[in-house]
């Protein structure tokens, strides 16, 4: 679905529609293990969105930037990913979208993988809150999954398990769902 979201979106011309449909064809295309074509997309989505305002990304942050940057992780292009998870969360900030729980998952995962355990654990804390407050059992469960990570990685041990545990406990009765 992806590669034909991106197909029928690059003919448009529409830049806001062709850098998330890249953004997200780059990220399926990791997923699946299909690296050539995941770093094609990115290629052409990092092209669109590094040349775009704030203006233009905020109605698309989720989709162009967020899983652009979540692509970048994953092809081990770990400044990159850090540049546009920062860049996402400084316009969804500034555009009243900073409540935004994948926007706040990626942030925090790529914070994390680079090291960043403090700035990491923040803002997945923070969104775990907006989870709890909005009753959202799947942005909660991921972001607690999130914090569990960045807690590992800190050494701390009784964070980890706790947040490990109420993730799972967060989907208990829905359908199956990564993390769970």
């Amino acid at each position: 679905w992806a590669r034909r979201a991106h197909d029928a979106a690059k003919p448009l011309g529409e830049r806001p529609l062709t850098a998330s449909a890249a953004g997200l064809l780059s990220l399926a295309a990791v997923f699946d293990g299909a690296i050539a074509d995941a770093e094609a997309a990115r290629s052409e989505g990092a092209a669109l969105v590094d040349s775009m305002t704030a203006d233009e990304l905020a109605p698309c942050l989720d989709f162009a930037v967020d899983t652009l940057a979540a692509s970048d992780l994953y092809l081990d292009r770990f400044e990159e990913a850090g540049t546009r998870a920062g860049r996402a969360l400084e316009i969804a900030r500034a555009t009243g979208q900073g409540q935004v729980l994948p926007i706040l998952f990626w942030s925090g995962i790529i914070r994390s993988r680079r090291g960043r355990l403090a700035d990491a654990a923040e803002i997945l804390e923070t969104a775990i809150e907006i989870a709890r407050l909005t009753g959202h059992a799947e942005g909660m469960a991921w972001n607690l999954f999130a914090r569990s990570l960045a807690a590992t990685a800190a050494g701390d041990v009784e964070t980890a398990l706790a947040t490990g545990e109420e993730s799972v406990e967060a989907l208990r009765g829905l359908d199956k769902s990564f993390p769970a």
